[in-house]
């Protein structure tokens, strides 16, 4: 634990994040000892509370087969709960499945909009990999997948995206995105041009 001087103000916020200092730490010396198992234990109990890195960790873990059993069905869970707290990179993993078929079912038009929305957010280097990847893919999209993306509500693809999470079996938490009603198109303007919509 930590030792900390009665002169210092530790409040429920500070102590959380300490925790979550703590529990990296942990979860860092296991990945050195090539303990997947534990590593992904702890990793898993800080998604729990709200740590979207380590939630990207455990898909990418998932994914890679070095140090957990490889599983893209897992993958594509974690990537998922990454996205939903928040973090880019773990649209971008998403999108990598969609778009190969890993894991789920190939779908070229959620994976770009996964890569336009991933491109939209995170670190410069997070926006520039999931830019590259919708660069990539754009010209396998037509017309209709294209307008479909613009039109789509960030909810509905949401929904799109948990309904291939419920079609892999288990349960699945609720995502805390704020989602609404704007539009693909309007949040990325890149996709299209969303004043089209009815």
């Amino acid at each position: 634990g930590f030792i900390v001087g009665s002169h210092m103000k530790i409040g429920p916020d500070h102590g959380a994040r300490l925790g979550l200092v703590a529990s990296a730490q942990a979860a860092t010396a296991a990945l050195e000892r090539q303990d997947g198992e534990r590593a992904a234990s702890i990793f898993s109990a800080m998604a729990q509370k709200g740590d979207a890195r380590a939630a990207h960790t455990i898909g990418v873990m998932n994914l890679d087969g070095k140090l957990l059993p490889r599983s893209p069905r897992l993958a594509y869970r974690w990537f998922y709960v990454a996205w939903t707290l928040g973090d880019s990179e773990g649209l971008n993993g998403l999108g990598v499945l969609l778009r190969d078929g890993v894991g789920t079912d190939k779908d070229i038009t959620l994976a770009y909009g996964a890569f336009a929305l991933a491109s939209a957010a995170g670190t410069a280097a997070a926006r520039e990999r999931a830019a590259t990847n919708a660069d990539r893919l754009a010209p396998e999209l037509g017309d209709p997948e294209r307008r479909k993306l613009v039109c789509m509500t960030l909810e509905r693809f949401n929904e799109e995206l948990e309904q291939r999470l419920a079609a892999s079996g288990g349960p699945i938490g609720k995502s805390r995105m704020q989602q609404g009603e704007r539009r693909l198109g309007t949040i990325v303007p890149a996709i299209g041009d969303a004043a089209s919509c009815a």
